[in-house]
């Protein structure tokens, strides 16, 4: 696993995180859109009405991102195409059927071992870079609930 503060700071200013919190849909931004954290920060506030030490509400990312999954359904953000992943997978039950759910981010990572990917989990935003998590705690078994490949 990456720390996200490395990735971020290596992608230009993140002055306007000083003294910030629940900026994970920022530096998840910068990380997976190659932007400084700044310009990501300003992105957010605009796009999504961010508001400094607040989060983002989902909605108003799903906005923004394609809903649709793949490549005919790419929308632009940021000068960049985004595609909807599926972020699901089925599991043999021990009774034989199989069951759909949501990935774990481990799993993902493993299955997308290449490109940038913005991710949602319950309550939290992060990105999986080259089949690697990037975030500041290591959690790989959360569940996957939107994912956007970012071009």
């Amino acid at each position: 696993m990456k720390h996200i503060s490395n990735v971020i700071k290596a992608n230009g200013s993140t002055a306007k995180l000083v003294g910030d919190s629940n900026y994970c849909t920022v530096s998840a931004l910068s990380a997976t859109f190659s932007i400084s954290a700044d310009e990501a920060y300003e992105y957010a506030a605009k796009a999504w009405e961010r508001r400094r030490r607040r989060g983002v509400s989902t909605l108003k990312m799903l906005r923004t991102f394609p809903q649709a999954e793949g490549i005919s359904q790419a929308k632009e953000v940021l000068g960049k195409d985004v595609i909807r992943m599926k972020a699901e997978q089925d599991y043999k039950q021990p009774d034989g059927s199989i069951r759909t759910r949501s990935m774990t981010l481990s799993t993902f990572a493993r299955k997308y071992s290449r490109g940038k990917f913005y991710i949602l989990v319950k309550g939290h935003a992060l990105a999986v870079i080259d089949g690697e998590i990037v975030d500041h705690t290591d959690k790989p078994k959360r569940r996957i609930n939107f994912a956007w490949k970012v071009d």
